[in-house]
């Protein structure tokens, strides 16, 4: 008698009963990504007859295609043979841009400093701790002195650590995971109030991107 090939769902049950256990994981975005497949630990590479029934299968409904667009993915599903389907989780999680209005970061300059406007930047990713600031007089005539550099190299602690104590204190962004912060800010000379011997200015806004994540639970059942 001729022996009858088995059923995807019949050969992962009969490993399934041999204890093992099969797993799929998965990760990728931006137009690169790919699936793993483990049955006990071991990894099934792709070409194997194993890897292709089960990731063909799994790829087709968790459906991430070509994994093109601006996103994260991760995720894993385990089979369990009480249901004949692939139980497990995953995430994707993508980037919004957001602004803080309204904020008022102090620049002090002494007064008797020569500058045309101070030109700041930040950038950096605020949750990996890689946030730094920038910066520099714009002076279109004029000498420079030692002090603009001194000026310069405390003013860039100070606006680091003001937009780092916002984001981490600002109840919209603790709600958040704030990522890249980017940020260009020109003050011109003529913005500064006179306080005695000093230059006050003043950073309003502050703009970020943080990461928007979306949870997933996966039941697939095999059918074939």
């Amino acid at each position: 008698m001729e022996n009858k090939e088995l059923t995807l769902r019949q050969k992962l049950d009969d490993l399934a009963s041999q204890g093992k256990e099969i797993k799929v994981t998965w990760e990728g975005g931006n137009d690169s990504g790919g699936y793993n497949l483990f049955i006990d630990g071991d990894e099934v590479h792709y070409g194997d007859v194993a890897y292709d029934e089960i990731v063909d299968v799994l790829s087709d409904s968790i459906n991430y295609g070509s994994w093109s667009g601006d996103f994260f993915a991760d995720g894993f599903v385990v089979y369990n043979s009480d249901e004949g389907a692939f139980i497990g989780e995953g995430k994707d999680t993508d980037s919004e841009n957001g602004l803080l209005e309204n904020v008022n970061i102090e620049i002090r300059v002494p007064k008797a400093l020569n500058f045309d406007s101070i030109e700041i930047t930040t950038e950096g990713t605020y949750c990996w701790g890689e946030l730094t600031a920038t910066c520099r007089f714009a002076i279109n005539n004029g000498p420079v002195f030692p002090e603009h550099t001194v000026v310069e190299n405390d003013m860039e602690t100070h606006v680091r650590e003001s937009v780092e104590h916002i984001l981490g204190t600002d109840k919209a962004c603790k709600d958040e995971e704030v990522g890249w912060v980017y940020n260009e800010w020109s003050i011109k000379r003529e913005s500064f109030k006179e306080v005695g011997d000093v230059l006050v200015g003043f950073i309003n806004e502050i703009g970020f991107s943080y990461n928007n994540t979306r949870y997933q639970s996966h039941h697939i059942e095999i059918n074939k």
